[in-house]
């Protein structure tokens, strides 16, 4: 397992990705994924995925907007990835839930302000 993520790594930064970005957001994402409890261990894995994607194009604005170094930027990134990702899934399940409330919801915020 551990020979497919270092594959999976070096293929990444052979292809011009930061190693120490993408190390610091898959372990920002498998971080969340313990913390969070829920999930196979395919799943967990997966979130480290998610958070190397959001280690690399949000890991240098947030170190720049929190005043933190690189890595650590690129860490709390891979974190917020994966809330971000549960906050889309869970506004999908309840729009199919309830496509009416959603609607109507959508309707009131667009027509607040007239």
């Amino acid at each position: 397992m551990l020979s497919f993520l270092a594959s999976v790594f070096t293929w990444l930064a052979a292809h011009g990705f930061d190693p120490q970005t993408l190390i610091a957001g898959f372990l920002g994402g498998i971080v969340r994924s313990f913390v969070a409890r829920v999930g196979t261990i395919g799943e967990r894995i997966f979130s480290g995925f998610t958070g190397c994607a959001f280690a690399v194009y949000f890991g240098a604005s947030v170190a720049g907007l929190i005043g933190i170094p690189y890595a650590t930027g690129c860490f709390v990134a891979g974190m917020l990835g994966i809330y971000a990702a549960e906050t889309v899934v869970n506004i999908a399940k309840w729009y199919v839930r309830n496509p009416g409330a959603a609607r109507d919801f959508l309707i009131r915020m667009l027509t607040k302000g007239k």
